[in-house]
């Protein structure tokens, strides 16, 4: 799992110098920067410290070189990547990956903002993978009539995920 979210990353380690940040701006071995988390067969690379220039380190050669190193080491390789209305870092990350999932937040995104940022993937020349709602309302028991589904709507959402990295041990 790579936070390539270089505005607002969503993981935090121990050591906040080690990341993204560090392999776009060094020609560190990508395994350098990697930390494992406590789930079985699932590592790390944190965002870094926050550049100031975060669409500038992405778009350089050094990002492709990155992700097929990486892809070297590890089986499956997902980038966490920031919003993609507003910001050039999505449709950036968009051209050095196989493909892309669309993650749309339930009841925040507007569906013409949904539409437009797809719209921009696909101008970027992404392979879009399909899309993953998050934040729904869970559904257990009772009647829906506008979705024809029989549930009844739980109000709890999951607003994290918790993902906790650990140091490796020396």
């Amino acid at each position: 799992l790579i936070d390539a979210d270089l505005r607002r990353p969503s993981f935090k380690v121990a050591d906040p110098g080690i990341g993204m940040t560090r392999l776009l701006t060094t020609h560190d071995d990508v395994n350098s920067q990697v930390v494992p988390t406590q789930f079985e067969n699932l590592y790390l690379i944190p965002c870094g410290p926050l550049p100031p220039n975060p669409a500038d380190l992405l778009s350089t050669a050094r990002m492709a070189s990155i992700v097929e190193e990486a892809g070297q080491n590890f089986d499956l390789i997902v980038i966490d990547g920031p919003p993609i209305l507003g910001l050039a870092d999505a449709p950036l990350l968009s051209g050095v990956v196989d493909g892309v999932l669309f993650v749309v937040e339930s009841g925040q995104t507007r569906t013409r903002a949904a539409m437009e940022s797809v719209n921009r993937l696909e101008a970027a020349g992404a392979h879009l993978l399909g899309a993953i709602l998050t934040k729904s309302a869970e559904r257990e028991a009772g009647y829906g009539y506008y979705s024809y589904r029989y549930g009844q709507i739980d109000d709890r959402r999951r607003d994290k995920t918790l993902l906790i990295a650990h140091q490796a041990e020396v």
